[in-house]
């Protein structure tokens, strides 16, 4: 994954000459920068823009989803707006074994075991990473969750295990973090209305989740699976809940960002700004260390069935597991 971020005000994104141009916004500190790109001088898979104004031209969307390039939009506080990908199908047998298995109470839970199964697997991946730096950070009460959730038979039992992990999970990090971070945990705010970060930490993991969402979007798509039904996450009218449950065997690539991010102290308490709302906004610089770590990230690789794989594209692998079992 290589990411192009454009900030600030006054964004502009347009093609001419055949070419694809792109102005930066401005800010207080820097002059707005432009580029040029032909399409054998492509240097990015996404074009991540989190900025307050700007425009970006019909023929520029064009452009770039003819090059297979996506484009996502953040808002503020790091929220998904929208995104457009290129590739997107309509495989209408795909979404009819996706209903059926929905509907069988016993394939259903399966499938939701398998994602929450993905999902402690991740989770231990960030506890022994901690523990490798920190040798008294504790987690050995984890470890049960993989014994609980091999005894789950029902979607149920599945959800009460998830929310075990999650808890526990998040009490486990926060121990990790200086008090001066000022985090209690993920659920902040108003935990039915608000997702919008009240502290530094929070407004990391927003950014990085945005783009962990976005990636999920485009493998919905390009599976031609209903975004709307979902076996993990709720089905409500105005949610996506198969976009978060993808996301869950995946969450563990953005927490190791983050976590490296604030370890490694590449951002202080002086990159963030709190709006009249009281929300925690990342100022320009932050955005960006945020998304060169979380490409780094999904650029690393993994074996899978005997070949070395990106984490971006073991989330269509994953995906197309999970098909099989529709």
């Amino acid at each position: 994954m290589q990411i192009l971020n454009l900030s600030g005000y006054g964004i502009n994104v347009h093609v001419d000459g055949g070419k694809l141009v792109v102005k930066d916004g401005n800010n207080s500190d820097k002059e707005p920068q432009e580029k040029q790109f032909r399409r054998t001088t492509l240097d990015f898979d996404k074009l991540v823009i989190s900025g307050n104004s700007g425009n970006i031209s019909l023929a520029a969307i064009k452009w770039l989803t003819k090059q297979k390039r996506d484009i996502i939009v953040l808002d503020w506080n790091g929220r998904l707006v929208t995104q457009m990908s290129p590739a997107i199908s309509n495989q209408g047998l795909v979404k009819v074994a996706q209903y059926k298995a929905y509907s069988d109470p016993a394939k259903q839970a399966k499938i939701a075991k398998w994602i929450i199964e993905q999902k402690i697997q991740g989770c231990l991946r960030i506890l022994e990473w901690i523990f490798q730096k920190r040798p008294d950070f504790e987690y050995d009460e984890f470890t049960r969750f993989a014994n609980d959730i091999k005894k789950a038979n029902d979607t149920r039992t599945v959800l009460s295990v998830e929310a075990k992990i999650s808890q526990f999970y998040w009490k486990a990090l926060a121990t990790t973090f200086d008090a001066k971070w000022e985090f209690i945990s993920r659920h902040f705010g108003d935990a039915v209305k608000s997702k919008d970060a009240d502290d530094p930490v929070n407004a990391l993991f927003n950014y990085g989740y945005a783009v962990l969402e976005s990636e999920c979007w485009k493998v919905i798509n390009t599976m031609g699976l209903e975004p709307h039904i979902g076996f993990i996450h709720m089905t409500h009218t105005n949610k996506a809940p198969l976009v978060y449950d993808l996301q869950e065997p995946f969450r563990w690539i953005v927490d190791k960002a983050i976590l490296k991010i604030i370890y490694e102290k590449k951002v202080t308490k002086n990159d963030f700004m709190r709006s009249d709302e009281g929300n925690i906004i990342l100022k320009r610089d932050a955005v960006k260390v945020v998304l060169d770590e979380i490409a780094l990230q999904f650029r690393n690789k993994t074996n899978y069935k005997g070949k070395k794989r990106e984490w971006q594209t073991m989330i269509t692998l994953k995906t197309r597991e999970m098909i099989k079992m529709f």
